[in-house]
Order: C-alpha cells, then structure tokens, then sequence
C-alpha cells in the first residue's frame, strides 16, 4: 500500500538495530501509546547464546536487549500462547514464514486472531542452519562452547558480526557483514527456503527491511525500508510518525526492487526450481497469488532454464528422487520447554 524509507527517531534504537531501527521502534510505540500487552520475538538464549528462543518484552530495556537479527534457526511461533493468555492484543515479529503460520493460526484459533494487535515481518533472504554460526566461529578461530554472546548484526549499519568469548570482556573477535553472510552464511541455507516465495513479509501488517540501493560505509548511521501491506498497518504507521517514534519519508515503488535485487531474482527463478520439482515427481508446494509464471517470463529466454537445471542437478546430487522411507506413526516425547535443548526421549526408526 505504501513504502517509507527512514529510521528509528530514537539514536539508541538506530545503532543498535540491524538496519535503522524501524521494526523495534514501532514495536516501542505499540507498547507505549496503542496499549498493548508486549511485544513476541526472538533473541539469544542467555544460557546458550548460539540457540534463538521466543521472548515477551513488555519494555523499551527488554526490547533493546533483544534488537538485530539472528541468523540461525528461530521459530517465535513455539509461545503463541503467550498471546492468547495476554490481557490485550501483541505485536508478533517474525520471519515471512513466521507470519504466514500465525495467520493461518489465526484463522482456526479466535482467540489468538483478537489477541494481534500488529503483525511486523522482517525480509527473509533463508534461514542459515546451525552449522553455518559454527563454521563462522571456526573461522573467528571460536570453539562454540567458549562463547558467552553473538550478535549477527547491528551497532552501526550493516553493523559485524560479535563474539564474546566467556571469561573475558576485552575477548572479542568481529567479522565484517558481507564477509559473514556473503562469504559464510549463506552457503548454509535450508532447502525449504530455497523455495519460498516469500521474502518481503506479504502477510504482514508492516513489512522492514534494507534499503540496499544506497551505497553503505561501515558502521554508518541505518536506514530501514517499510512496508505497509494493511490498513491496520498504514494507521499503526502514521501514529508513530506522528508522535515521533520513526522518522520517514515517502519512497518510490521502484525503492523495493532497486534495494533487494538478490530477493526479486529468486521470485523470478522460483517457476524453474518447481518445474524441476514436478519434473521429477517430488513433492511441489503449490503457491497461489505470488504471479511465480510473469516473473519467471521477465528473464532472459535462456536464463529461464537455469534454475530448471540447476534444480534438476540439486535433486540428482542430493538423492531427493529416491522414495523417502515410511514409518508408522509413533509418539517422540520431548522436553515441554523448547528453550531447552534437551530430549527426554527419542523414537529410533527401528521402534519406530
């Protein structure tokens, strides 16, 4: 509906967000002036700081504690009941994919659909497995058991990456972004990501992310790139602006193409990958409503086959063509609480 470029008005809220604050601030102005309960989102485990695990701030101090983002395996979705037990509507922040679970949540639990006061996505460009945080410690020379925090992002725009290593404040080892995820990161991504269509928040309210067409200096003061893709959102908006929570200015449609190039050349190659897919017999996701055949026709005739041989070659390598094995249904019993890593008990395939 709409798209804005600016920052967090609050300079605090800006340095330490990932891009320019946006998100944390009008999360802030949720809690502040439309009375909501809190704000559900992740942040690092504060006893296994390489785990993400859901938190309720209820505070500017809880919020900023838990700015910039995490690019290791998150799922805010796990304590959707801290929504629904809330006395007042809450703001979710997620993924893309996060959103969309807690919109089809919404649509069998009533409870929980009058309890969201704000839904706010964060572009997505595929999560990371764990094993990409361990190879970036590895190659900060880190072992994963000797840190005591790790912050992806932020602290100056695009910000670096940040290990502290226990026992010693003055130990601390810094990566600089486009090395971290350019060079690192991103060679780990999840196969499920590869196919996802959507990378800009398009169930959100309000959708953030970086303005990548302006040239960035290290460490310089961020930007964010907002959204808005509801009325709700559009009227949330407008209210921080006006009392000053975000400092915006109208941009350009164009904005969004221009500054997630790598984001629209994969809704664009994503027609390719399915027909790969389909080609092979495995099982393809049906997407409706992401006009998935018009972008694949906006490349170049040949580059159109690309991703249909890239992913015929992935499904080959990896062995997908092969029937996965079934099982009969079976109980696995876990810990009740996620944020612990523990398993009480685990289904082996032959009990199984």
């Amino acid at each position: 509906m709409e798209v804005w470029e600016g920052y967090a008005t609050d300079p605090e809220i800006r340095f330490k967000g990932s891009s320019g604050g946006a998100v944390t601030a009008i999360a802030l102005f949720c809690l502040q002036h439309e009375q909501m309960a809190g704000v559900l989102h992740v942040g690092a485990n504060l006893e296994s700081p390489l785990q993400n695990v859901p938190f309720f701030s209820k505070n500017k101090e809880e919020l900023l504690a838990r700015t910039g983002s995490r690019y290791s395996p998150a799922a805010p979705c796990e304590k959707l009941k801290w929504i629904e037990q809330a006395d007042s509507p809450c703001v979710f922040i997620g993924k893309p994919c996060d959103v969309a679970a807690l919109r089809k949540s919404q649509s069998i639990n009533q409870t929980l659909n009058d309890k969201i006061g704000l839904a706010v996505s964060i572009f997505c460009a595929g999560t990371p497995t764990t094993k990409g945080t361990y190879d970036l410690l590895a190659t900060l020379g880190v072992k994963p058991q000797g840190v005591s925090e790790i912050r992806y992002r932020g602290y100056g725009w695009p910000g670096k990456v940040t290990v502290k290593v226990k026992g010693s404040d003055a130990d601390v080892h810094q990566l600089s972004y486009s090395e971290c995820w350019g060079k690192i990161l991103s060679n780990f991504g999840q196969f499920r990501c590869l196919i996802c269509p959507d990378t800009t928040g398009e169930f959100a309210d309000i959708a953030c992310g970086d303005p990548w067409h302006r040239k960035v200096e290290q460490s310089q003061p961020g930007y964010s790139l907002v959204l808005v893709r509801t009325e709700k959102g559009r009227e949330i908006l407008h209210r921080a602006m006006r009392l000053g929570y975000v400092t915006l200015a109208p941009a350009h449609i164009s904005t969004l193409p221009r500054s997630q190039p790598a984001l629209l050349n994969g809704r664009r190659t994503l027609f390719g990958q399915l027909l790969a897919m389909h080609l092979m017999r495995l099982p393809t996701p049906s997407f409706n409503g992401f006009s998935l055949i018009e972008n694949w026709h906006q490349l170049k005739f040949w580059n159109r086959f690309r991703p249909v041989l890239a992913m015929l070659w992935h499904t080959i390598s990896e062995k997908l063509y092969r029937p996965q094995k079934k099982y009969l249904s079976g109980t696995i019993t876990v810990n009740e609480d996620f944020a612990s890593p523990a398993v009480i008990k685990t289904i082996s395939r032959e009990e199984t």
